[in-house]
């Protein structure tokens, strides 16, 4: 599949009625699908992982389309997730976006340095 069609796949999993704290919702991605905005609707697919929880294959679906857009840190968070929802480990992360837990990343085989998770912008 190429990326728009993970992402639409992908898209199709979130139940309509989830909404990010932003009030983002799977509309929105289909907007942006609309428009060819692939990374802007991989993040907001991320974000609404994060707020209900979803099926292994969403993940894997979102880590396959980072992967071919080239998103290192997208695909490692992607893959993150998906060590998370396989093995029913839930990550807490502060405000500055250090990891609590990151053990996972020598689990998975991914190295971040100083132990900061992907996504360092929260």
């Amino acid at each position: 599949m190429d990326v728009p069609q993970l992402l639409e796949a992908s898209s199709l999993l979130v139940p309509e009625a989830v909404a990010t704290e932003n009030d983002i919702t799977v509309n929105d991605v289909w907007e942006y699908l609309a428009h060819d905005e692939w990374e802007v609707a991989l993040d907001l697919l991320e974000e609404l992982g994060d707020v209900h929880p979803l099926p292994l294959t969403f993940r894997q679906t979102l880590a396959t389309a980072a992967e071919q857009m080239q998103l290192d840190r997208g695909a490692a968070w992607c893959h993150r997730r998906c060590f998370e929802t396989r093995n029913g480990i839930l990550s807490v992360v502060r405000r500055a976006g250090v990891s609590m837990s990151c053990r996972w990343a020598t689990l998975c085989g991914y190295e971040y340095r100083d132990g900061l998770a992907p996504h360092t912008d929260w």
